[in-house]
């Protein structure tokens, strides 16, 4: 029986999933990234003991590549999560009432903004405002609606989110 070579199948199944994961659809590219990710750990995996270990080791060698390839994805959503909180600093830094800012990740294709309204007194602050985000990747949206209020160290720190 001819054995394959794993690290031939992992750099094709990483290439793969890099390349499907540079265009199209998020969810689309997400869910073949994965996949792939998971391939890439069955054959891994199958390289791996004989007989009824290698059917195990299969297994357990794409729950792996799946669950690599979700924390990859994890890591480069990373970067929507920074860009909002860095526009509901700024909104609640030095926005006038009602303001939106902007930011938009064009690398995800996800966009929003956030905005702070009034100056609000909390029963232990007084240096707290209301806020408000708005998320979307074009086809789900996500709002969250709270109170945030200045630390100590000058950073606001999220208190009521609604």
């Amino acid at each position: 029986m001819r054995r394959r070579n794993p690290v031939m199948a992992l750099t094709l199944s990483t290439s793969l999933a890099l390349s499907v994961a540079a265009c199209g659809d998020k969810q689309a590219n997400e869910f073949l990234f994965v996949a792939l990710g998971s391939i890439g750990g069955a054959v891994l995996g199958s390289q791996i003991g004989d007989g009824n270990t290698r059917a195990v080791s299969t297994a357990v060698g794409g729950i792996l590549g799946a669950y690599a390839a979700r924390q990859a994805l994890w890591w480069l959503d990373e970067q929507d999560k920074i860009r909002s909180d860095e526009a509901l600093n700024s909104a609640l830094e030095t926005s006038a009432d009602g303001d939106r800012v902007v930011w938009s990740n064009p690398d995800s294709g996800v966009n929003g903004f956030a905005l702070a309204d009034d100056d609000t007194r909390t029963s232990s602050r007084s240096d707290c405002r209301t806020f408000e985000t708005y998320v979307t990747n074009g086809t789900e949206q996500e709002t969250e609606k709270g109170v945030a209020c200045r630390s100590s160290d000058g950073s606001w720190r999220v208190q009521a989110p609604s």
